[in-house]
């Protein structure tokens, strides 16, 4: 069973306890596991707290502050700021003159 984080009013750390249901399939014997829209494939955490993460960073917090009121570490709250700094990194390539 896994844990996850959802925080739905920003104000208290609600869990949620999702069971990890796998399933096999006869014909080809692939196994694959059930999915929700809260929570991202191989995630822990939902989307809702990644979006409270990043709103949070905006406003210049402390990653230490911004991590107590996500209820999560501060290495996780460091790895999305990354992951989405990447998205809107330049790779250093100029304009066409």
């Amino acid at each position: 069973m896994s844990r996850i984080t959802l925080l739905m009013s920003g104000i208290y750390p609600t869990y949620l306890l999702l069971k990890k249901q796998r399933f096999m399939c006869k014909a080809c014997h692939s196994t694959f596991t059930a999915k929700t829209l809260n929570v991202k494939e191989k995630s822990f955490l939902a989307d809702t707290v990644k979006g409270l993460i990043l709103i949070k960073a905006i406003d210049s917090q402390t990653i230490k502050t911004i991590a107590r009121d996500g209820s999560v570490s501060e290495v996780i709250v460091q790895r999305i700021i990354n992951q989405e700094a990447k998205r809107y990194q330049s790779y250093g390539q100029a304009l066409p003159e």
